[in-house]
């Protein structure tokens, strides 16, 4: 039953985990098993609301369950790894490899349907630089449609403007230009909020 739940998991169904982890997790109480459902829970929490849920669920598995093979990771993962993901911050290097992010409401399947649409068409006329796509879930309320393989800041910029302007395309959601390693930043800290906000000299 745990690898049903894990396979979920990992096929980004986070929400379906989080509805259902915590009747488990009192269902097999006392069990061996309920330090695997709590890690379980704390990577899925991470993964949606980002990295404080994710420290705080690894605490709780650390502290409850100390000589679990499960709370031994959280300890570990707690000590080696939390500390460098919480100093990662925006870069603003020059980078070669950017994204075009739209936002989508998380369940508004038509609308992402229509961007990606939009996209595709746009590509077959104008990928020479072999873009791809791709859905990226973000958090509980938000998703993001994703055009990956910019090499420049300015092209994103260009694209983005030929994906707003153009009749054929007419995407009216906001385009984020953002670099590959601010992005990963963004969906570990689920900050993208604090990406958008307007920099002050």
């Amino acid at each position: 039953e745990y690898q049903k739940w894990y396979k979920l998991y990992q096929e980004e169904q986070f929400d379906v985990v989080l509805t259902n982890i915590d009747n488990l997790i009192n269902l097999y109480s006392g069990d061996d098993i309920v330090s695997k459902y709590e890690l379980l829970k704390a990577n899925t929490l991470g993964k949606v609301n980002g990295l404080e849920a994710y420290k705080k669920g690894l605490e709780n598995v650390a502290d409850n369950y100390p000589n679990s093979e499960e709370g031994k990771n959280a300890r570990e993962i707690l000590e080696k790894q939390i500390p460098s993901l919480e100093k990662l911050d925006f870069v603003t290097v020059d980078t070669k490899n950017w994204k075009i992010l739209y936002a989508i409401p998380y369940n508004d399947t038509k609308t992402g349907k229509q961007i990606d649409e939009a996209i595709k068409k746009f590509l077959s006329v104008e990928n020479f630089e072999k873009l791809t796509t791709s859905f990226d879930k973000y958090d509980k309320t938000e998703s993001f449609v994703v055009i990956h393989g910019i090499k420049s800041e300015a092209y994103a910029n260009d694209v983005a403007g030929v994906l707003r302007d153009d009749k054929k395309y007419k995407i009216s959601n906001p385009a984020v230009i953002i670099s590959d390693e601010n992005y990963k930043v963004v969906q570990i800290k689920k900050n993208i909020k604090s990406y958008l906000a307007p920099k002050t000299p």
